[in-house]
């Protein structure tokens, strides 16, 4: 008999909700690539009242975005890598000692696009949108050969996880002016 988990909604979402309120971005050059392709940013986020800085590698050249994510009000730490080249994401749990693999996101912007906002992000934006997706926990990934070299190596001492969406997702998007609410979906 297959257990199935339900991984938290806030884990999987606040990668699209925390880059949709940027306060600031500093771009930081990486010394974890030889070739300097790497450009790190430290954002502060703002969150449900709550303020902590999380921090963005972002690589052109490999087509990859890494987020690590501190812990803050009910939501783990977590370190979350997307790769445009396979259109997957490893969400990785490191107090848990397990990854997640999942598509990718769509609604996520490109390394280079993302690299460009957070070049121009010093401002708070007050455009939220939630996608409040539920996953559930499948097979261990046996074949590792599927992943890109970022990917494995991303995990490489934990077990990775399938995960398949569960169908009752909603999306809610706001956008507010000036604090006055011009739109909501």
């Amino acid at each position: 008999m297959m257990r199935h988990q339900i991984l938290p909604v806030a884990v999987i979402s606040l990668l699209v909700v925390a880059t949709a309120n940027l306060a600031s971005a500093s771009p930081v050059l990486s010394d974890n690539s030889p070739s300097k392709k790497v450009v790190e940013y430290n954002v502060q986020i703002g969150e449900s009242g709550e303020h902590f800085n999380e921090t963005i590698e972002v690589d052109t050249e490999r087509r990859t975005e890494l987020f690590k994510v501190p812990a803050h009000g009910n939501v783990d730490h977590s370190n979350i890598l997307h790769d445009f080249k396979t259109n997957l994401s490893l969400l990785l749990m490191p107090e848990k000692k397990i990854c997640y693999l999942l598509p990718l996101e769509k609604e996520l912007s490109t390394p280079a696009k993302l690299a460009s906002d957070l070049d121009k992000a010093e401002r708070i934006i007050n455009n939220k949108i939630i996608i409040a997706n539920k996953w559930t926990a499948g097979q261990e990934l046996t074949d590792r050969s599927i992943l890109s070299n970022e990917m494995a190596a991303f995990c490489v001492e934990y077990p990775i996880y399938h995960v398949k969406q569960l169908e009752d997702t909603m999306t809610l998007t706001k956008t507010q002016i000036n604090g006055e609410t011009v739109s909501e979906m």
